[in-house]
């Protein structure tokens, strides 16, 4: 829990969705020892961070290194999320970006028809699981910072699509042979399991241009 927080800051926080406790903008955070209600510290974070100009436009190497995820490691014919370091640096204290930004990538080849049954990577679950919590107007604000940044663009009014250089899909077959493996967690430890029927909703169409 937070003590002083300066008066706006407090504001915009209540009008967020909480990270740790998912209260609802508007609601107090879970009470905390005493009883006493107060903000929880990564809702702080998110408001303060929310309250920030827009990031600067970040111009990625072309020959950078590159993190590869599996959306089923233990698929020889799944797909796997290809991120630029540098996009995965600068995100590393944005899940809501981050998580959007994976969103949009595995959308745009319509990997969620099934409901999401087939990611069972829990790293990629993990980044994903915050989408589940926005409200629409936080999803429009990370779409928002991510074109900022240079990471997403506007394909048409409401459209968008990932930068394939700052993260992409891919088949696992498409990879180069000599690429390093992915870690193989086992389904089970996912905590959000396979997420059955997790479809996160933006507020706008996501897609590549036709």
């Amino acid at each position: 829990m937070t003590k002083a927080v300066a008066p706006a800051v407090r504001e915009a926080a209540l009008t967020r969705t909480c990270p740790e406790c998912r209260a609802a903008p508007g609601q107090k955070c879970a009470p905390g020892p005493g009883g006493r209600s107060n903000l929880h510290r990564h809702r702080i974070l998110d408001a303060k961070q929310a309250l920030e100009p827009m990031p600067p436009y970040q111009i990625l190497p072309p020959d950078g290194d590159r993190t590869f995820m599996e959306m089923d490691p233990d698929d020889a014919d799944t797909f796997v999320v290809s991120v630029h370091h540098d996009v995965m640096a600068s995100l590393v204290l944005c899940p809501y970006e981050a998580a959007m930004l994976f969103y949009l990538a595995i959308e745009e080849h319509d990997l969620f028809r099934d409901g999401g049954r087939g990611i069972t990577n829990i790293g990629v679950c993990m980044i994903l699981s915050p989408l589940g919590i926005l409200t629409p107007r936080e999803h429009q604000e990370a779409i928002d910072r991510l074109v900022a940044r240079g990471f997403v663009h506007l394909a048409a009014p409401g459209e968008y699509f990932t930068d394939p250089l700052a993260a992409r899909v891919q088949h696992r077959r498409e990879l180069p042979a000599h690429r390093p493996p992915t870690p193989r967690p086992s389904p089970s430890a996912c905590p959000l399991g396979a997420p059955q029927g997790f479809r996160p909703t933006p507020p706008r169409t996501c897609g590549r241009p036709q």
